[in-house]
């Protein structure tokens, strides 16, 4: 159930986002963005650690919290915090936001539909799903939570269903704008630009096929047997790139695609992939995908990469929900859309487990009691705790760690796309308190604030380490070395043109 909180006031709102019952602090600028669930983490530490004045109070507001900053310690800033679909920064901004700088801002990020939402909804200033943090159902979780590049802030917990509708400022998706038409648009329609929207090309983010744990066990016993692991991996070290089993670039293309209705047809490396007799469920041999809907990023990312979606025609296409086996006919591949990444962890989790998972964000639901292996896509900023039973596997022996990335080894390394839409801003539900500085800080906060540089990129990355290695952001530089050296995401590889733009359908090449 939505909750329109259409009446609140200028004391309304900043209380929905200083989180104290203090009406004397008004909200000077307020400013959504809508899209990618990917960088959707290094978007909001961006905020906290480099827009936020850290003299004074810094509030995180989150739906749900997935993974705890610190495992729950305070004084510890990773693992990274980790939501499900929204979240909120509250701070006073610092001098880099321009004419921000000095002002009560509330950065508010939805992920709901993935990049699409970030794309069209920008231009055509179409409403998107917002979280309506407030006092009401927003909990203190940890106060003085310590979090990157010397910050603290005050953590809360909200109710994710209190949610506004709202046309959002400014988008973020996985790979560039132009992408989102025909079978990768969003429900809002194609992205044409028409010149009211302002772009950029943000830092590369690595991608990754996922599988669930009881498979990636499955997976790593064979290669162990079959001598493509070491024998030391049976006891220790599974977490490890050295212990990490491998898929063949063809089999995961080939699962997308529907070509295997059951795990048992599915040969890797010449090893028969066999789901566990103890799981109950009479379709375990069914295969499982946990994918994404239309519109999202890592969708779109995932569907040129293997299937070369909208790079020319007569292109692969994917899977659509409901196979045939997720409406109960027939063998085939049961699937399951969600609508962030964060339901997608969730899918695989669930299938591992046999918990079930419903969710108004996956279609259908997963009933308790279904089990198998699950396969899916995700970027490398989640799960570093292993809080979800969902693992990353190596493609074609390559795992995908920033050092391979940089190397130019592994290539499943997408550019994000930021848009902005430059006039027209909306008044809305939460905005009863906007100033004439508005539209200027809002052009400010894009201009400024989603500048994410080499080192800031360096910080940010150090919430997103693996067991088995860095994951993360990239940053390309025609002067970087072409060997990785641990703490600089420099890579000279890129998916630009020549005049700056991404084309996210070019191979990769060395930056000039």
């Amino acid at each position: 159930m939505h909750n329109f909180k259409l009446n609140t006031a200028a004391a309304g709102v900043a209380l929905a986002l200083s989180g104290t019952a203090n009406a004397s602090l008004p909200v000077d600028v307020e400013v959504f963005m809508s899209g990618a669930s990917a960088p959707s983490n290094m978007l909001r530490e961006n905020v906290v650690q480099f827009g936020c004045d850290k003299t004074k109070t810094i509030n995180v507001y989150a739906d749900f919290i997935d993974q705890a900053p610190g495992n729950g310690n305070a004084a510890l800033a990773e693992p990274i915090l980790e939501h499900r679909s929204f979240w909120a920064v509250q701070c006073t901004a610092n001098s880099s936001l321009g004419s921000a700088a000095g002002k009560t801002i509330a950065f508010y990020k939805s992920d709901v539909g993935g990049s699409g939402n970030g794309t069209t909804p920008v231009l055509n200033r179409v409403p998107v799903q917002f979280m309506d943090a407030n006092p009401t159902n927003c909990s203190l979780v940890t106060a003085g939570q310590k979090g990157g590049n010397g910050t603290s802030y005050n953590l809360y917990a909200c109710d994710q269903n209190d949610l506004v509708n709202q046309i959002p400022d400014m988008g973020a998706a996985d790979i560039e704008a132009s992408k989102f038409v025909g079978s990768l648009a969003p429900a809002s329609g194609d992205f044409i630009n028409d010149g009211t929207v302002q772009e950029k090309v943000g830092p590369g983010l690595i991608f990754g096929v996922v599988v669930t744990k009881s498979m990636r066990d499955e997976l790593q016993a064979d290669q162990i047997s079959a001598g493509l692991l070491p024998s030391s991996c049976s006891t220790s070290g599974q977490e490890t790139e050295a212990c990490m089993p491998s898929v063949p670039s063809s089999v995961a293309r080939s699962l997308t695609s529907g070509k295997y209705n059951n795990w048992s047809d599915v040969n890797v490396y010449g090893q028969a992939v066999n789901v566990p007799s103890s799981f109950g469920d009479p379709k375990k041999n069914n295969v499982h995908i946990c994918r994404r809907v239309k519109g999202s990023g890592t969708h779109a990312e995932y569907l040129i990469h293997y299937h070369r979606t909208n790079c020319y025609e007569g292109a692969q296409p994917i899977l659509n929900q409901p196979g045939p086996g997720a409406s109960g006919f027939g063998i085939g591949a049961l699937v399951y859309e969600n609508s962030s990444s964060g339901t997608l962890g969730s899918c695989l989790d669930a299938l591992d487990t046999g918990v079930g998972f419903s969710s108004s964000k996956i279609t259908p639901d997963i009933t308790a009691g279904t089990q198998s292996f699950g396969i899916g896509y995700q970027s490398t900023e989640k799960n570093m705790d292993l809080a979800k039973n969902y693992r990353f596997v190596k493609i074609d022996g390559i795992a995908p760690t920033v050092g391979n990335a940089i190397k130019g080894d592994y290539r499943q390394v997408y550019y994000s796309g930021f848009q902005n839409r430059t006039s027209g801003y909306n008044t809305g539900p939460l905005r009863s308190t906007i100033n004439s500085t508005k539209s200027a800080a809002i052009n400010d906060i894009f201009n400024n604030g989603t500048n994410i540089n080499a080192s800031i990129v360096a910080v940010l990355d150090q919430g997103f380490v693996h067991n088995w290695g860095q994951g993360g952001f990239i940053v390309p530089d025609a002067t970087a070395p072409a060997k990785y050296t641990p703490g600089s995401p420099k890579t000279p590889w890129t998916r630009e043109r020549a005049n700056g733009s991404a084309d996210s359908c070019q191979p990769l090449f060395k930056k000039k």
